[in-house]
């Protein structure tokens, strides 16, 4: 997201502790406010995508992200 300093607080997003559900309601957010797709940061995208497939994966094995098996 673009990181053009205004009058409005803005809040630090950190994408090594955000969960799918944040994630997914910031990026909606952000485009719902009329902002185009091109503006999101590639990084986000790709944390996005990241989040998605583990996601999948709980759902497929039900399996928690990041489980190890003893």
């Amino acid at each position: 997201m673009d990181n053009n300093k205004d009058d409005t607080e803005t809040h630090e997003l950190d994408l090594h502790e955000v969960e799918l559900s944040e994630l997914l309601m910031v990026v909606g957010s952000f485009i719902f406010a009329g902002n185009p797709l091109s503006d999101l940061d590639s990084e986000i995208i790709n944390k996005l995508q990241d989040l998605i497939i583990e996601e999948q994966e709980y759902r497929l094995t039900g399996k928690p992200p990041n489980a190890q098996v003893h």
